[in-house]
Formats: C-alpha cells, structure tokens, sequence
C-alpha cells in the first residue's frame, strides 16, 4: 500500500502518496548531518565558554546534548507545516492520518 485514501465527511474521497523507505532514510540523513555539524559548532562554543564558566559549559553541553535532536525536529516541523530540511529536500511532509497539518499536541 503506498497511498493513503482519505473519505471527508463531505463524502469527497483522495488520496496521498506514501514515502518510501529509501527517501525516508536519506531524508533523516541529511537531518542527522545537519544536527552533528550544530553539534560540532555548539560543542566548540561551550568549550570555549568552559574557559570562564567550567561547570556551567558541562551543564550545557549535557542539556545541548537532550535537547538538540527534539528540538530540532519539533521547530522545523511546527515552523514549516511538517518538514524539517531533509524532509523538504526530499519534498516530504508529516500530516495527520486526516491529511491535515500537525498540530503542536501531536
């Protein structure tokens, strides 16, 4: 099955095209790469902050390190109606099981 059929209550019928495995994978990629390299730069900058602030650059870096990957897919999602970077490269977008936009709660 690689479509979706949707039935409105208005009785109008569609359909939306599923991803596949492959451009699933190479969408979450490009997301994993792009993450490590805000990574490696946030890595470098809490590392020099260490200089000053040793305890306080650890304790960035150990909430950084939770935070990042949510963080990441959560605001682009929100921000761009259910894609992030790799998604929209790959011209994918999350919807609901209605075909709708995601709402923040799910």
């Amino acid at each position: 099955m690689n479509t979706l059929r949707i039935q409105t209550p208005e009785g109008i019928g569609f359909t939306l095209p599923l991803a596949g495995p492959a451009v699933r994978l190479f969408a979450w990629g490009l997301d994993f790469l792009i993450v490590g390299v805000v990574w490696i730069l946030f890595t470098t900058a809490t590392t020099l902050a260490g200089f000053v602030a040793e305890e306080l650059a650890q304790s960035a870096m150990l909430i950084g390190w939770f935070v990042l990957p949510f963080a990441y897919s959560m605001f682009f999602e929100w921000r761009w109606r259910g894609q992030t970077p790799g998604k929209r490269v790959f011209r994918l977008r999350v919807v609901d099981a209605q075909g709708l936009r995601l709402q923040p709660g799910q």
